[in-house]
């Protein structure tokens, strides 16, 4: 069975869809043979789910400089878990309409509960996805990937 990373989402207007959709064109690239990616909504989730996989990409849009409301609930849910996500690597991104001050937030829930946060959370104002924000996605991508290779040795 393969090993795979969870691109975990939630998207009202579309943008966040389009960009977490943009992670896992660019991860299929050049993902080894023995790891997949598997794309869900934040409502189709569940703790099993994640505890099987060996790393997490979460995206939200930002809501009042803060991560959706769906975002923090499924942090909410899982926090009693939290000693299983120690050193689990994480990606996080946010889209947003000016502010992109969730970052923040989605960077302290992510610490919070022990995920090792591959830094920077990648911030794209609408679904204005450039060449520059793509080249961040490979390099977090890139890093994660090392983080699973070293882990399997």
């Amino acid at each position: 069975m393969k090993k795979k990373f969870i691109i975990l989402y939630y998207s009202k207007e579309g943008n966040t869809y389009q960009l977490a959709k943009r992670f896992w064109d660019i991860f299929r690239e050049f993902i080894p043979n023995k790891y997949d990616i598997e794309m869900m909504k934040i409502q189709e989730m569940d703790i099993e789910s994640l505890r099987s996989s060996i790393g997490i990409i979460v995206g939200s849009p930002d809501y009042f400089n803060y991560v959706a409301g769906q975002i923090k609930i499924f942090f909410d849910e899982i926090l009693e878990y939290k000693k299983d996500f120690k050193n689990m690597p994480a990606i996080g991104f946010i889209t947003h309409g000016g502010g992109g001050e969730a970052v923040r937030s989605l960077q302290t829930l992510l610490e919070h509960l022990k995920f090792t946060l591959i830094k920077p959370i990648i911030s794209v104002k609408e679904d204005k996805i450039t060449s520059k924000i793509e080249s961040q996605i490979q390099k977090s991508l890139m890093k994660m990937l090392k983080f699973a290779e070293d882990a399997d040795d």
